[in-house]
C-alpha cells in the first residue's frame, strides 16, 4: 500500500509499505528483527519511470521498531539466531 505521484516528466515520488505474511517472510522478518509474525517494511520508490529506485525508509523502520518496543512487542531474538544458524547448516551449541 502507499501513496505518491508521477510527474508529467516521469519523476517518481512514492512512499509505500510492503505487508509481509506467510511462512517464508515470517522467517525473513525474524532475521531482520521485525518479530516473528510478519510485519511491514516501509520504502520509497524514487527516480523516473524508466529508471525507478526502490529505497528502504530507514527512519520509518526504526520508528516502527521503537513503537513495538514501547508496546512490549520485543522480537524473539532466540528464533532469529536459530534461523540464521540454520541457514549455515550448523547446529546451535547448548548453553553450558
Amino acid at each position: 500500500t502507499g501513496t505518491g505521484t508521477i510527474s508529467p516528466s516521469g519523476a517518481l515520488n512514492y512512499h509505500m509499505t510492503a505487508n509481509l505474511a506467510g511462512a517464508a517472510v515470517t522467517g525473513l522478518s525474524q532475521i531482520a528483527g521485525l518479530g516473528g509474525k510478519g510485519g511491514s517494511i516501509p520504502f520509497f520508490i524514487q527516480g523516473t519511470t524508466s529508471d525507478p529506485k526502490f529505497v528502504p525508509d530507514v527512519q520509518g523502520i526504526l520508528n516502527s521498531r521503537l513503537k513495538s518496543g514501547l508496546q512490549g512487542n520485543k522480537p524473539n531474538t532466540g528464533s532469529a539466531v536459530d534461523a540464521i544458524t540454520g541457514l549455515f547448516g550448523k547446529k546451535k551449541k547448548p548453553n553450558q
